[in-house]
């Protein structure tokens, strides 16, 4: 009887050992997570952009209306910070900009009587930043288009038809651009595959651009893409 006790008494302790062990487990996983989200959020507040940062912490929820407030994403340079959110009609994209290279401007979507804010922009992306050119991408298909604006001048300055961007090294930029060349089968071997599943096709050219003197040029390539 009292080994029957014993055993009894040693398999309940063992429980509550293994119900302790799991309860730290997942304390710490969950420690670990909410660590991961205040680091990023550090990253992104500390003025440190060495390439396109994007928030993935989970968005706050609004309790009173149900709804979710997505985290605005950033990226930023020695001059500028660029911080953009999903809006009812599109994208909003805001402009900051650095009075000191080391200023550190918060990762937050609160605009400022000095910012440059784009707003409501439709099916409109961040592409890239260079220098002082914003670079973004317009579009739901395969046939899109890419805007720049200057920065310095508040304006958009240069936009084209696109479906890559191939290179971008400070104030040049490289990608396929859409020709008004006659699409045949010789020059598009996969115009029969587009046209089965109700697809245009064109033939595009690899460009580049000088964005300081807004000069086009065709580099030789071409190939042929599907459109809507």
């Amino acid at each position: 009887m009292k080994f029957f006790k014993g055993s009894i008494v040693t398999t309940v302790v063992i429980v509550i050992l293994v119900l302790v062990i799991i309860a730290g487990g997942v304390w710490y996983l969950f420690n670990k997570n909410q660590k991961i989200c205040a680091e990023e959020t550090r990253i992104c507040s500390n003025g440190s952009y060495p390439s396109q940062i994007s928030l993935t912490c989970e968005p706050v929820r609004i309790e009173k209306s149900n709804n979710y407030i997505p985290r605005s994403s950033c990226v930023g340079n020695s001059e500028y910070l660029i911080t953009w959110r999903d809006s009812d009609n599109g994208s909003d994209f805001l402009i900051k900009y650095k009075t000191d290279k080391n200023q550190i401007i918060p990762c937050n979507y609160t605009v400022g009587e000095t910012d440059f804010e784009l707003k409501n922009q439709p099916a409109t992306y961040f592409l890239k930043l260079t220098d002082n050119f914003l670079i973004l991408d317009h579009g739901t298909g395969p046939s899109r288009r890419l805007s720049v604006h200057n920065l310095n001048s508040r304006k958009e300055v240069y936009a084209d038809g696109y479906s890559d961007l191939i290179v971008s090294e400070g104030d040049i930029i490289e990608y396929w651009s859409p020709t008004k060349k006659e699409v045949t089968s010789e020059n598009c071997p996969e115009l029969e595959e587009f046209s089965k599943h109700g697809l245009g096709a064109e033939i595009e050219a690899r460009v580049s651009v000088d964005l300081l003197s807004l000069t086009k040029k065709e580099l030789g390539g071409q190939r042929c893409s599907s459109t809507q």
